[in-house]
């Protein structure tokens, strides 16, 4: 599978197809509006990009930079297509594309979940994938996660200020 990365322009095909596998991927509550994803991308201030393989969209990713970090706020991949290895290859082109460290927001695992569960599955595929859990804490819309880095994972101080900072431009520009 070679996948394409398509930067989301406004009014555009990706757009739209971006928001359709965001909104099916993330569950209400513990996501921000797909508007100011959109509008913090069109305003330079992080990446919308939107995957294809060949004519078929794939998935996407939102990704914000902040200080020498690039953090990965949201990758989805369409329902349909999962477990076929669509998740891996974006990794791969988010990996290449970024210098320095990635670092990503898995919702943390309640204390009794099975080793089953979603979060412990979530984690152990990103794992799987180069990253390695970082030992620290979030809580980012009312959810406890926790985050897990490629490279060096900045420190605590830097990664809840970065968290706020996000929250705060995010709301701006859906203001606008």
């Amino acid at each position: 599978m070679v996948l394409e990365s398509i930067q989301v322009t406004k009014g555009s095909e990706e757009e739209k197809l971006c928001g359709e596998v965001y909104d099916a991927s993330f569950p209400r509550g513990k996501k921000e509006p797909f508007a100011c994803l959109c509008g913090m991308a069109y305003a330079g201030k992080a990446d919308l990009v939107g995957y294809r393989d060949g004519e078929t969209f794939v998935g996407m990713s939102f990704c914000y930079g902040h200080g020498d970090a690039t953090y990965l706020m949201y990758l989805a991949v369409r329902e349909d297509l999962r477990g076929n290895g669509c998740g891996e290859a974006i990794l791969e082109i988010i990996k290449d594309r970024y210098e320095g460290p990635i670092v990503l927001r898995v919702e943390a695992p309640a204390v009794d979940a099975r080793l089953l569960s979603t979060p412990y599955r979530r984690m152990g595929w990103f794992v799987e994938n180069g990253f390695v859990d970082s030992d620290r804490k979030v809580i980012y819309l009312g959810t406890n996660y926790e985050l897990l880095c490629r490279g060096e994972c900045p420190d605590n101080t830097t990664v809840q200020n970065t968290f706020k900072t996000f929250q705060r431009s995010c709301m701006r520009v859906s203001k606008l």
